[in-house]
């Protein structure tokens, strides 16, 4: 199947069984939306997608991967979520009008990255009940951002830049928290550039049973709680 460029498209794709694989790149996309029933859902979105504005995926059973790259200058949410299976979310390249991220799985590990500009960026959740969390937010922030992460069951990683204020408030029941190069103050894990930078970001982590790995830039010395 075969678009036009040069119209702008509002794409919704409905797939009840099987495997969905979408190669988006060069389309004048103004909206996406996508629902699988039960298959794994592989997308790619890249080039200049100037006029898209809204990104909302949601499988029910299968592994489920966005991957966005370029320059979406009028981008502000992405929403991606899956009952069941691993899910891939990377979001690079320039979004000066991003304003909420949120991943959502029931089961199934969870691997979400920026590695870009996000100058809107607010509001970030990334929830799962059974599965592992690695989460990158090693990339160009030029805002505040508060970040949910909720874990039932399982590890979460999260790797952070040197350069801005992290704030890091855990509340687990079991497991261990791993923190190199913060410090505590009150309630919260805390880096050196807190309180001094411009921007910070704010992480709430909660989980039941699992460790909360904390990686600042390259350190390598390790804190545990």
């Amino acid at each position: 199947m075969q678009f036009n460029p040069d119209v702008p498209l509002d794409l919704n794709v409905n797939v009840g069984s099987g495997k969905a694989a979408l190669d988006l790149e060069g389309l004048n996309l103004t909206r996406l939306n996508a629902k699988v029933g039960s298959g794994s859902l592989m997308a790619g979105v890249s080039g200049d997608v100037v006029n898209l504005t809204t990104v909302n995926v949601a499988v029910a059973s299968g592994k489920t991967a966005l991957n966005m790259q370029g320059k979406y200058d009028m981008l502000s949410d992405v929403v991606l979520q899956t009952a069941s299976g691993k899910l891939d979310l990377a979001l690079s390249g320039h979004y000066p009008e991003l304003e909420k991220v949120a991943a959502r799985s029931a089961s199934g590990k969870m691997n979400v990255s920026f590695a870009g500009e996000y100058a809107a960026l607010e509001a970030l959740t990334v929830e799962t009940i059974s599965g592992a969390i690695d989460l990158n937010l090693d990339a160009d922030w030029e805002t505040d951002l508060e970040a949910s992460l909720h874990c039932v069951s399982g590890v979460v990683t999260v790797h952070l830049p040197d350069g801005v204020g992290i704030a890091v408030k855990v509340t687990k029941v079991t497991g261990r928290v791993h923190a190199p190069g913060f410090r505590r103050e009150g309630k919260l894990y805390v880096n050196d550039a807190y309180g001094k930078a411009e921007v910070t970001l704010n992480l709430a982590i909660s989980t039941v049973s699992g460790a909360v790995n904390l990686q600042l830039g390259q350190t390598e010395s390790r804190n545990e709680e």
